[in-house]
């Protein structure tokens, strides 16, 4: 009886490492990054001769202010017209100032319009 239950609590860590491993190849191997200004300069969805200063700081609010409340949403997920709105409401739940709401609004707006991030060489 004992062998049995061993080899039951066994099994069952050996597929709770394997189901992690999956898990966290499946984050790890994500083609889709969150696009820096830079990246959006080339891809010409921010002009040349914008703030990408501005636009990185968004992105980094993006990536730390909006991920400690909930998942991320890729700027995909919403239209260019649909982000500042949804920047604005939720940068005032998150105690944003006014000009980090803009930098994000930026950002996810600029963001949503690219197709594919070009990857460093």
């Amino acid at each position: 009886m004992k062998k049995q239950m061993y080899f039951a609590i066994f099994s069952l860590a050996c597929l709770s490492c394997v189901l992690l491993s999956l898990a966290m190849q499946g984050c790890a191997s994500s083609s889709y990054a969150m696009p820096t200004g830079e990246q959006l300069k080339i891809l010409g969805v921010v002009e040349a001769n914008a703030d990408t200063k501005s636009i990185n700081k968004g992105r980094a609010l993006a990536m730390t202010k909006c991920m400690g409340c909930h998942r991320q949403y890729w700027p995909k997920r919403y239209s260019s017209h649909r982000w500042p709105k949804l920047a604005k409401d939720m940068g005032r739940r998150a105690s944003l100032t006014s000009s980090q709401i803009e930098d994000l609004s930026a950002y996810l707006v600029a963001a949503s319009k690219a197709d594919s991030v070009p990857q460093p060489e």
